[in-house]
Parts: structure tokens; C-alpha cells; sequence
């Protein structure tokens, strides 16, 4: 079974206020966006999609970020990751070892995440 071709990236948070904003803003730059509120809704919708690139809370209701990444990361190599946390100590402490590309402490403000974007993307 092949998978879609798709330039979509990929938001993944249980806050549909997060979820919203993030979005927009990417909406604003021309990305198509996918967002889903549960790990398993996005893993379902990444084992037939791909994506361009995926950016996740760490705490999701039904299980963790990481784990979403860990699963994805097995058959795309190459998406680039943007985590999302309210975590100060995690986005500190965790960076390198949980493999992103980079981790955006919440709230979240527009030039940090086009940055973040560009710098995944490049």
C-alpha cells in the first residue's frame, strides 16, 4: 500500500485553543495544515499520509508526543519535528535526547514558530 503524497504539516495538541492558533498561523504563510487532538488520530492519519512536517505537543491525552514521534520517525526519517511544551525544565533538559529538531515552550509566539518552522525546514 502506497502512501499519499502530501505537503501538509502536521499539528498535533490536545488544547483545540493551541490547536487553533498554531493553524492560523501557519495557514497565514500558506502551509495546508492537518491538526488533530489525539495521538491516535494522528498516528492513523500519518500510517497512510506523509507530511512535510510535524509539529506535536509532548503531553497528549491518549499517549505522549514522543512516542507519536518515536513511531513516525521509524518510516520518516526525514520529517522534521517541531515539539510543543509548557514545560520549561522539559524543553531544557530533553532537546537532544528526544531527537527534534526543535522544542517551543508554550505560549507561543508567531516569530518563534516561523523560526522554528525555517530552521526545520532548511
Amino acid at each position: 500500500l502506497s502512501k499519499k503524497i502530501d505537503n501538509a504539516v502536521v499539528v498535533v495538541d490536545d488544547d483545540s485553543i493551541m490547536l487553533s492558533i498554531v493553524a492560523k498561523l501557519l495557514k497565514d504563510v500558506n502551509f495546508e495544515v492537518k491538526g488533530f487532538n489525539t495521538y491516535n488520530s494522528a498516528k492513523n492519519y500519518i500510517e497512510n499520509n506523509d507530511a512535510s512536517l510535524l509539529i506535536t505537543d509532548i503531553n497528549l491525552p491518549d499517549d505522549s508526543g514522543i512516542n507519536f514521534i518515536q513511531e513516525t520517525k521509524t518510516s520518516r526519517n526525514q520529517t522534521p519535528i517541531i515539539f510543543l511544551t509548557g514545560d520549561d525544565y522539559f524543553a531544557d533538559t530533553y532537546s537532544e535526547s528526544i531527537n527534534a529538531n526543535q522544542i517551543i515552550t508554550k505560549p507561543i509566539h508567531k516569530a518563534e514558530l516561523y523560526d522554528a518552522i525555517l530552521k526545520a525546514l532548511s
